[in-house]
């Protein structure tokens, strides 16, 4: 009986330390806007599903309550999660889809365009150009 009650101890003890940090950002409206919302880098821990995080951000972040197309993106780094949030928000910039980074709070962290400024207008460069009108 004692040896299988210190079994079940070190299995537990095992299971309580494998569920490490890790680093997470959610993103919704992320297909086509027209505003890209993001959270802010926050920590967790791999004991939580998927499901249960963007639980979490929808309770936590304004934003998100009634968005849909919502997406979560898990980084075992601090770092490469805010390097990677960074690169996506140059990404969306370059479609020229608006982006606003918020906190648990509300307050925008970071956006693009810049306050005060609005989205250009996309103009492509594989356009042809307009025909002239012609008379009849």
């Amino acid at each position: 009986m004692r040896t299988l009650i210190a079994s079940l101890l070190l299995l537990s003890s095992q299971a309580l330390l494998a569920q490490k940090t890790i680093y997470a950002y959610a993103i919704g409206n992320w297909r086509n806007g027209p505003t890209v919302q993001m959270t802010e880098v926050f920590e967790t821990t791999e004991q939580f599903t998927t499901e249960q995080i963007m639980a979490r951000v929808k309770a936590e972040y304004a934003s998100f309550k009634d968005i849909t197309d919502t997406d979560l993106l898990l980084f075992t780094e601090r770092e490469e999660a805010l390097n990677n949030q960074k690169v996506l928000l140059n990404k969306y910039a370059q479609r020229k889809l608006a982006v606003k980074v918020t906190s648990t709070d509300g307050k925008v962290v970071d956006q693009w365009p810049p306050a005060g400024h609005s989205v250009p207008e996309v103009k492509s460069p594989d356009a042809p150009a307009p025909i002239p009108a012609t008379k009849p």
